[in-house]
């Protein structure tokens, strides 16, 4: 149970730098769960093994240029490639490298909860985000890293910093490919909201968009040129191996999903439904794609779902059971999905 007690201690931090505007305790709530990460054994967390320990260990004894033009080099991001030599080569130790994953992951994220809402709501829904997702991001490296920043740009796009906005979108795509899915999406509803201020209109060409989504057979025949990557079709083509058997958990969670976005049309402080829809867009994926590789695609968009906790509408004295229940329901599914059923294998947790 030491990821539940460091989620506490991380929140708790959390909510007091966020109450009395204390950066040193918001760098802290963030150094105490990237640590945990870089305290890790190797085996923890299913992708380490194919995406960190082999790219350490070839940044230990090659050149950069060596390893991007390795056979299989190309199926792995630039960026990421690059980041693993650099920090390899600046301390020899994997234990900093797996710390330094973890901090590009988190920090963008508690930027974000730290700037909306209030210290009470933010940090309930800071500690919903790491119920959900910590064990996953201990596996999913590569892909949480470029959604995370991906998040952060989103966020100094809302505060009109367009350069930065850009500049930080384009190195999320440098460390996952999927990161670009996300942009090309959010830049379409975005700009539907701004062409549009009906948001009915923005809802159902969102709908049928999933629609299309759905029904198409040609995306699926074509994945491999829309990708350039061989490796995606290969996945899609295992179709059901692998599948989420967690029935019922996975639906009941999906369900929740669901109905979240629903809230987006109640506020108008939001400058694109990104934040609303896109957990409603991961539910779908995880229900018409499971054992795909469309379901990887899943975090890229329930991702939003603590940050459009947000802007549930409800009256003040029911807020509270609302976050309460919040709290409850994902402290239940993280402790059924990843120490009882142990998905990614992050559990039990091994000191390196």
């Amino acid at each position: 149970m030491i990821y539940y007690i460091i989620f506490l201690i991380s929140v708790f931090l959390f909510y007091h730098a966020s109450k009395n505007r204390n950066v040193i305790l918001l760098l802290l709530s963030i150094f105490i769960p990237c640590l945990l990460a870089g305290l890790r054994d190797v085996k923890i967390g299913i992708d380490v093994t194919w995406y960190v320990t082999p790219y350490f260990e070839l940044s230990e004894k090659h050149s950069l240029d060596y390893i991007v033009r390795m056979q299989d080099a190309g199926t792995i991001e630039l960026g990421y490639v690059a980041f693993v030599w650099l920090v390899t080569n600046l301390f020899h130790d994997i234990g900093i490298l797996l710390f330094l994953i973890e901090l590009i992951i988190l920090c963008p994220m508690y930027i974000v909860f730290y700037h909306t809402g209030s210290p009470r709501r933010s940090s309930i829904y800071l500690l919903v985000y790491l119920l959900i997702f910590y064990n996953m991001q201990l596996c999913i490296i590569r892909q949480f890293m470029g959604i995370s920043l991906f998040v952060l740009a989103l966020y100094f796009y809302e505060k009109k910093s367009y350069a930065l906005a850009i500049l930080l979108a384009i190195i999320g795509g440098l460390f996952h490919n999927s990161t670009w899915v996300l942009s090309a999406v959010s830049s379409f509803f975005i700009f539907l909201n701004k062409e549009f201020t009906n948001k009915k209109v923005v809802t159902y060409t969102f709908l049928i968009f999933l629609l299309i989504f759905v029904m198409s057979r040609t995306l699926y025949a074509n994945i491999d040129v829309i990708t350039g990557n061989e490796k995606y079709l290969d996945r899609l083509n295992d179709s059901l191996e692998g599948a989420d058997k967690g029935g019922m958990l996975t639906s009941t969670f999906m369900l929740l999903l669901s109905t979240i976005p629903l809230t987006y049309f109640y506020n108008r402080k939001i400058v694109s439904p990104v934040l609303g829809l896109f957990p409603l867009f991961g539910a779908i994926l995880q229900l018409f794609f499971t054992g795909t590789y469309f379901s990887r695609l899943v975090p890229l968009f329930s991702n939003f779902l603590p940050l459009s906790l947000f802007y549930v509408k409800l009256d003040k004295k029911y807020i509270k059971f609302f976050d309460f229940s919040m709290v409850i329901v994902f402290t239940v599914y993280w402790y059924v999905s990843f120490i009882l059923r142990n998905s990614w294998s992050t559990y039990p947790y091994v000191f390196r």
